[in-house]
């Protein structure tokens, strides 16, 4: 799961929000991906926004990830990935007050 910046310009992360099985658990820090990492036999590696955040054109962020990713080994992170989380990230240009979002919600 990534979060990237295209456009002409940097993006400057203002807030992100975390919800699990339409449960909001909260904005997107260590707490709340240690929470989802608890939930699953193999913990994922994750990064965290520091809110403000900037991003410059064509910068990707990992938010969630796994080595060496195998469908049969990694049942569980794809089911969280692809079913039951949904993250809210809003953002602005450099000129600021756009309130851009991107969302990722689930699949089904």
């Amino acid at each position: 799961m990534r979060f990237g910046c295209r456009g002409l310009g940097p993006a400057i992360v203002t807030s992100s929000k975390v919800w699990v099985d339409g449960e909001e658990i909260g904005p997107w820090t260590s707490a709340s991906a240690n929470r989802l990492g608890d939930e699953l036999p193999i913990r994922p590696s994750y990064t965290t926004f520091n809110e403000p955040e900037v991003f410059t054109a064509g910068s990707e962020k990992y938010l969630l990830s796994v080595p060496t990713y195998s469908l049969e080994g990694h049942a569980d992170f794809r089911t969280l990935i692809r079913d039951r989380i949904k993250v809210e990230i809003r953002y602005e240009s450099l000129y600021g007050g756009d309130d851009f979002q991107a969302v990722l919600t689930p699949s089904s």
